[in-house]
């Protein structure tokens, strides 16, 4: 009856904000995506749409089809490819991982910025050392308030929209330490 779920075109857009602001709108963008999943598609349209409209360019998108392995491959691909590349985004965590990896293993942490999605051990690195400048969290704790309140409301025959999104956060090295707690396994 209801679609609780993050609004993935909006957190696409506030990443390519944040990318913005850090470069005054001049440079070239990677993309490690996964052409494979609708989700991130819709993460790369809001942050594509959002970066090209504030004068960046897109220069090449590379298809890591969300498997962490994949997505090491073609970002370091992407990277020996484009050696001068300055900025690089990541659609999902296995691509941010793999990028994360391909980055570290080059070098490029010295002449390259990252953005992407999805707290991990290797973002929290990055982000601690300065080259990740933002990544967008999903509000995992709001999914569950959004879907509960939404699953009352049906119970007790009150309308419910059929999409509820659940807006994101963006993550940087100024905040990173805030949102450690996601991190932790219980």
């Amino acid at each position: 009856s209801a679609q609780v779920g993050t609004a993935n075109v909006k957190g696409g857009r506030q990443l390519g904000d944040e990318l913005l602001n850090l470069s005054g709108g001049e440079g070239e963008v990677g993309i490690v995506g996964a052409l494979n999943s609708t989700v991130q598609l819709q993460r790369q349209k809001g942050f594509s749409d959002r970066v090209t409209d504030g004068g960046m360019t897109i220069r090449h998108v590379v298809d890591g089809r969300n498997i962490q392995e994949e997505a090491q491959t073609v970002a370091e691909n992407l990277l020996t490819g484009n050696p001068d590349l300055p900025y690089a985004y990541a659609t999902g965590e296995p691509a941010l991982i793999g990028l994360a990896a391909a980055v570290t293993t080059q070098p490029r942490s010295d002449d390259l910025e990252v953005v992407g999605w999805d707290l991990s051990t290797q973002a929290v690195d990055g982000l601690r050392a300065g080259w990740i400048k933002g990544v967008v969290q999903q509000n995992t704790f709001e999914f569950g308030y959004q879907s509960m309140n939404a699953a009352i409301d049906l119970v007790c025959g009150r309308d419910v929209p059929a999409d509820i999104p659940v807006p994101t956060q963006i993550v940087t090295p100024d905040n990173v330490s805030e949102y450690l707690y996601y991190l932790e396994r219980g």
